[in-house]
């Protein structure tokens, strides 16, 4: 099976515009004894124009990313009397750039999927971090029962292949190992699914984030409910000059609830908005800072709309983005999604 995957962002606030656009490309091919070897490449433009009125740490800039993934999977399995196991290990490669550039735009709420499990970035830090060049593993995990599917369940994490550059331990990044993540789909019935993800740190034994959820789907609508927490870098984890700041001052909790709703107008057309409420970056007390100011309030707002047939998939929405403090202004994003499938190619 062959894929193709084009997107453009565009976000605007009153400090800066960034566009990016990705162009993706994957193949599928199955080998004798159900081995299957899929082969990513991927193409990414990214600009930043930054206001000569603002007073802020960041440069107008513009850059091309490519990145080149390949993974091994091998899906096994298992019966019983009305049981059915399918148990699929996971192995893959990334070679892509360290991105050590960072910007005025910056998103605490990035939820577990199918698109960041494993090639996505593993840290908790706000800045747009590459994961560089690494080796995932990791397992899939799904049972049927009379040919139902009544749970799904994924683990994964990354390596290091080069020496990591300097990162702070509450990256998540800091070391070779990445964070170990975790994704669990509880199916209670055709329209009602429970949802559980994480991400836990070798490091500091903790959890570093936290989601729980529910969604409901039938023909008609849909519905997501989240509750979501953890912890990420305050500052950018590749500036050399704040390593007098203690690790403990460079983190801030963040908690909140995520709703998503749909109406499918057609078959095919789907209608949809959301809403994140939330605490707004609660920073640990310091001696600067002695109080919080984690306020809950609406983070981000979207609406939007998707196409889906056999052969492809439109993707269109507009999001407001309400952080503030330091660089951080209320932002404006407009993303367009374009997927083509079974290409054959």
């Amino acid at each position: 099976l062959d894929s193709c995957l084009m997107n453009l962002d565009f976000h605007h606030n009153r400090s800066a515009q960034k566009a990016v656009s990705n162009a993706t490309w994957e193949k599928e091919i199955l080998f004798p004894g159900g081995h299957i070897v899929s082969v990513k490449g991927i193409l990414s433009f990214h600009g930043l124009k930054v206001s000569e009125k603002e007073d802020t740490d960041y440069d107008s800039s513009f850059g091309v990313t490519p990145q080149a993934n390949v993974s091994w999977k091998w899906p096994l399995v298992f019966s019983s009397a009305c049981v059915e196991t399918i148990f699929t290990p996971i192995v893959g490669i990334i070679a892509a750039g360290n991105k050590k550039n960072t910007d005025i735009f910056e998103d605490q709420f990035c939820e577990v999927n199918d698109l960041n499990f494993y090639e996505g970035n593993k840290s908790i830090s706000q800045y747009d971090v590459d994961a560089g060049k690494r080796v995932y593993y990791g397992f899939k995990l799904a049972g049927y029962k009379y040919g139902e599917n009544f749970y799904r369940f994924t683990l994964g994490r990354s390596i290091e292949i080069t020496d990591p550059p300097e990162r702070l331990e509450s990256s998540g990044l800091k070391r070779k190992n990445s964070d170990i993540v975790a994704s669990t789909d509880v199916f209670l019935s055709n329209e009602l699914t429970f949802v559980a993800n994480g991400s836990y740190s070798t490091q500091s034994k903790r959890w570093t984030r936290a989601e729980v959820g529910i969604n409901f789907s039938n023909k008609e609508v849909c519905f997501d409910a989240m509750i979501f927490s953890g912890k990420q870098c305050f500052y950018d984890p590749f500036r050399q000059e704040l390593k007098e700041i203690s690790e403990e001052q460079k983190i801030r909790k963040y908690k909140g609830v995520m709703f998503d709703v749909g109406w499918f107008a057609t078959k095919k057309v789907k209608l949809k908005g959301g809403v994140v409420i939330g605490n707004d970056y609660e920073v640990l007390p310091t001696i600067v800072n002695p109080s919080t100011n984690g306020k809950c309030k609406l983070i981000r707002s979207s609406v939007g709309f998707e196409y889906k047939n056999e052969c492809m998939s439109v993707d269109c929405s507009i999001e407001r983005k309400n952080y503030r403090g330091g660089d951080l202004k209320p932002e404006t994003g407009f993303r367009l999604t374009f997927h083509l499938k079974n290409l054959g190619i």
